[in-house]
This record gives structure tokens, sequence and C-alpha cells, in this order.
């Protein structure tokens, strides 16, 4: 004898259904959006080079600045915003702390910070936030598409988020160090917190300029 169809079951089923499909959808916008600072941003992957590529920025003192600031030294590059309470100042330190250590050493890198909250982040707003850790280090804003854009050279992903009980908000981001060399290309990765000392002994053995032994861990990725 054939069973009555049960319609709420499968009422159930259906809007479970499209319900993920909405949920995928929507997570699927929010990581491939090129929109603005609200939206994750992500790349494709670069048989080449897994990190980095062409941008055009304004740095902390107004002038337009693009990828050709890297050619002719070893750069750290990060990404951060001048509101955030604790990685970003950190990894300004650790990186000061870093370039400290190569002192004498013939290795001299340069510091990018890029901010990936262009809202907040004017040149002048950054120029005072990054000269406290160094005058030296290069930091870099600018309108929500062009931040976009060189996020998704470095695979870095960042979004708004509100803070509870304020109408501020933060933003959440990728924390990597991305070491690149003086050709413009990818040399390591670094996660955050890395020791200073760590960056500075990679660095050297990156541009041959100290003894690598491969017997010694490194924090350091060279990998995709």
């Amino acid at each position: 004898m054939k069973q009555p169809t049960d319609w709420t079951k499968i009422t159930l089923y259906i809007a479970a259904g499209v319900t993920a499909i909405v949920l995928g959808a929507s997570i699927g916008a929010l990581l491939y959006s090129p929109g603005g600072s609200s939206r994750w941003a992500v790349s494709a992957d670069s048989p080449q080079s897994p990190f980095g590529g062409p941008f055009e920025l304004t740095d902390k003192n107004g002038e337009r600045k693009n990828e050709k600031i890297l050619l002719g030294r070893v750069s750290l590059v990060y990404f951060g915003f001048t509101h955030c309470p604790d990685y970003c100042p950190l990894e300004l330190a650790n990186l000061t702390a870093a370039k400290a250590q190569l002192k004498g050493s013939g290795l001299t890198p340069q510091i990018i910070f890029i901010s990936v909250d262009p809202e907040r982040d004017t040149p002048k707003v950054l120029k005072g936030y990054v000269d406290y850790f160094d005058p030296a280090i290069i930091a870099l804003t600018g309108a929500p598409k062009e931040i976009a854009a060189v996020a998704r050279g470095y695979r870095v992903a960042y979004r708004k988020a509100p803070v509870k009980g304020s109408d501020d908000y933060a933003v959440d981001h990728s924390t990597s160090v991305y070491a690149m060399g003086p050709d413009g290309r990818f040399l390591a990765r670094f996660d955050a917190k890395t020791d200073p000392a760590v960056i500075a002994k990679t660095l050297l053995e990156k541009s041959g300029l100290g003894k690598t032994k491969s017997s010694t861990p490194s924090a350091a990725s060279t990998d995709g």
C-alpha cells in the first residue's frame, strides 16, 4: 500500500536546501567581491610569484606610489590599520626590531605598511602613526578599490567588524608579513609575532649575506 506523502518533511528539506544555497552565495559574494573594505579580498594563485603584483597607492606624504618602490631593496610588507589595538603595533615593533638587528650587516630592509582602513587612515593619520615606530616606514593608503586590488595581490583578507556597544568599527585582517626581494618578487612570508631574530636571519639567508643551516627551524614560509 502506497504511503501518503509527508509534505512537512519535504517542505523542511526544500527550505534547508534553499538556505544552504543562499548562504553559499552570500559567502561567495563576500569572498570574491572586488568591493571596498567591507569585503574579504582574495586573489587567484600566481604560478610565478604567490604574493605581490602591481599597485598604485598614496603614501603618508600624499605622493602617489606604485610597486616600483619595492625595487632595489628588500622590503617587509604588512597590512593593517591605525586603530588596530593589538597585532598592528606589535608587528610594526617587531619589524623595526628586526631592521635594527640587521644594522651593520649590509642589509637594510624597508618596512611598508599598507592600510586596510582607507576611510579613516588618511596620509596625515598614517604619518603620525608609523613615524612613532620609525620615520623611515613607508605607509600607504588609497581608495577602497585600490586597497582591494593590492590586497588581492598579496592574498590578504580583511573586512569591517562592528565593535559591540559602539558605533565604531574594527577591521579583521590577515596578519602575515611578506618579504619581497630587490627585484620586487616574493622571498618569504612570516607569521604574526615571528621573533625579530628569525626575520633578520631569514632575510640574511635569502639575500646571500648569512650562512644557511638546514637544521635550523624557521618560522618563515617560502611557499604559497
